[in-house]
């Protein structure tokens, strides 16, 4: 799979390093942009990223309750979907306590016609013989994220502060470009449904 394969270039970057530093290295995997992606199918009510897998939760009345998947100190991305609403993305910051939150009740209904596209532009971290890391290390702003519809016109949206970004399109089938270089392959985008594409530029494994 291809972070395995980013994960396996990083660990030879840090080898050759290491024979320079004995505090350790940080090797950072840029190739190539991975998405991680919900279609708009799900059913789910909720979804929880951790900077590798994107995971559908289970809300009761409303509610969620669940151990933070990520370790202290990093960050992951719950997602709230509703169909014919914006959806609304919370990144927390795992500290060593569960979490608790109540589903926002103040989700802005769609257009007619159409559907959203929303997530979060991060680089990750996995490793670590002394201390164990894993979630996302860093959020990216200012990553210009594109869709070109059928008939080639354009429509596009910044990363904000926090990393995350949105937008609402027309129904339809999109081809998705990231930073105006990278093409992220075609979505379909139907009414009323939230599609998910986080976007992660790189990955770092530390010792």
């Amino acid at each position: 799979m291809l972070m395995k394969k980013i994960f396996a270039s990083a660990a030879l970057a840090c080898a050759a390093l290491l024979a320079f530093s004995a505090a350790g290295c940080q090797a950072a995997a840029a190739k190539k942009d991975v998405i991680t992606e919900s279609t708009g199918e799900d059913t789910a009510g909720a979804f929880i990223f951790d900077g590798f897998k994107l995971s559908p939760l289970t809300l009761h009345s409303g509610q969620l309750s669940f151990a933070p998947p990520v370790t202290e100190g990093n960050y992951f991305a719950v997602f709230f979907v509703q169909n014919g609403y914006e959806p609304s993305v919370k990144l927390l910051k795992a500290g060593k306590d569960n979490i608790k939150m109540d589903r926002p009740d103040n989700a802005k209904q769609l257009d007619a016609g159409a559907g959203f596209i929303a997530g979060v532009v991060y680089r990750s971290v996995r490793g670590g013989k002394l201390s164990y890391r894993k979630g996302i290390s860093d959020l990216i702003k200012g990553s210009w994220i594109s869709f070109t519809d059928s008939s080639g016109k354009t429509f596009g949206t910044e990363s904000g502060p926090d990393g995350t970004y949105g937008i609402s399109l027309h129904r339809g089938k999109y081809r998705m470009t990231i930073d105006g270089q990278r093409e992220a392959g075609d979505l379909l985008l139907k009414e009323g449904a939230t599609v998910i594409k986080n976007i992660g530029k790189g990955a770092a494994l530390i010792d």
